[in-house]
């Protein structure tokens, strides 16, 4: 037997071994922390014994180690943030896949809010935003002053995936340029709960704020059909012009409604083994950021039987840019994104993120030299 902190800080590697909230770096620097913070944690209680607070000094047998349960989440902030002067500091890694003179990109985690508008209290404490880490870490240009940190387009809080951040205003101009005229291609993978009908297929309708709760999309006008668009520039112009006058927003509830489009095709349907399995023979690439999915099920609370129901991995390509268009597509679809709890997801308040992921960005630059970024790793913050 030994003492709960001792015990904590002599086996946190096999608790570690599974956890998504910290790269590899962060995981062997947390080996190194003295006893005295996890006796913190402890006193706090972010690490638990079956449910219940213990004393740091209370004594426990090795095969009680499944009966502890760690908040990663909290003990995380306590690591990684330090307060001086209203700065934030943060010395772990940005998962930076691409850093070059005029950008970088990044494969953002899931809980990171982007922006400020996003923020929210946890226990009174403050959520750090990326604009803020971008700063802290001085990532930018010295004479580049942009309240959006160079971030010229974003992901939600819950949804992980490849971000684009100008160092400079010359590339920030030439970005948005290139986004506006849908040159950036993003595609995304995501799981839903059920088998879609389709194997190829395309989505679009009208997305705007509901007037009942701008905070939240609605849609009308769904169309889901089942192939490809053919030629993608004339129906999407042809689209447009149609849509003008479709709308009637007192009547739908939906505030300013646009045009939104988007492509899908399923990489496979069946329970989250056999999912994982096809992954393993046939996309490497999917099969890590499947893994951890897998892994955020397992360790749900509400779990039990659901990793044997049927489940439909999609491949999804949003054409136009508008607020939450993959999960309200989906939704209206009626095969809401698991996780997603604002638009009905499977599991939406037991998982700690969307099963969404941008995996791929692509586009030319100015030199005509394709760039393209894969993100095969789902990150929790």
């Amino acid at each position: 037997m030994s003492r709960f902190d001792s015990f904590l800080k002599n086996n946190i590697s096999l608790f570690l071994k599974n956890s998504l909230f910290f790269p590899q770096r962060e995981k062997e620097k947390l080996l190194s922390l003295p006893r005295s913070f996890w006796q913190k944690q402890i006193g706090r209680g972010r690490v638990i014994y079956q449910g219940k607070r213990l004393k740091s000094g209370t004594k426990i047998n090795f095969q009680d180690i499944s009966k502890i349960s760690i908040d990663w989440k909290k003990i995380k902030r306590d690591f990684y943030f330090t307060k001086n002067l209203n700065k934030v500091s943060y010395p772990a890694s940005l998962h930076i896949l691409k850093n070059e003179k005029d950008f970088l990109v990044i494969n953002k985690p899931a809980g990171l809010s982007v922006h400020q508008s996003e923020k929210i209290n946890l226990a009174k404490e403050k959520s750090v935003t990326l604009v803020e880490i971008i700063n802290s870490k001085g990532l930018l240009d010295k004479n580049f002053d942009d309240p959006r940190a160079g971030i010229v387009h974003r992901l939600d809080k819950r949804t992980s995936g490849l971000l684009i951040i100008a160092k400079n205003s010359t590339f920030q101009k030439e970005i948005k340029k290139k986004f506006k005229s849908r040159e950036v291609k993003k595609k995304y993978l995501a799981l839903v709960r059920g088998n879609f009908p389709y194997k190829n297929f395309y989505i679009h309708g009208l997305i705007g704020k509901k007037q009942s709760n701008p905070k939240i999309q609605g849609m009308e006008n769904l169309v889901l059909k089942e192939g490809s668009l053919g030629n993608i520039s004339s129906f999407w112009k042809n689209y447009c012009l149609d849509a003008k006058n479709i709308s009637q927003p007192n009547k739908s509830g939906i505030i300013n409604p646009k045009t939104s489009l988007g492509l899908g095709m399923v990489v496979f349907s069946g329970k989250i083994n056999e999912i994982e399995s096809y992954l393993r023979e046939n996309n490497k690439s999917f099969s890590g950021i499947f893994g951890g999915w897998k892994d955020i099920l397992e360790n749900s609370k509400n779990s039990a039987g659901k990793l044997n129901e049927q489940y439909s991995l999609l491949k999804m390509f949003p054409l136009s840019g508008r607020t939450h268009q993959i999960r309200v597509h989906l939704s209206k679809a009626g095969f809401s994104i698991v996780g997603d709890d604002t638009y009905g997801g499977f599991l939406g308040n037991d998982l700690p993120c969307h099963f969404l992921h941008a995996f791929n960005l692509h586009w030319e630059d100015n030199k005509n030299r394709a760039i393209e970024l894969i993100a095969n790793k789902v990150f929790l913050f």
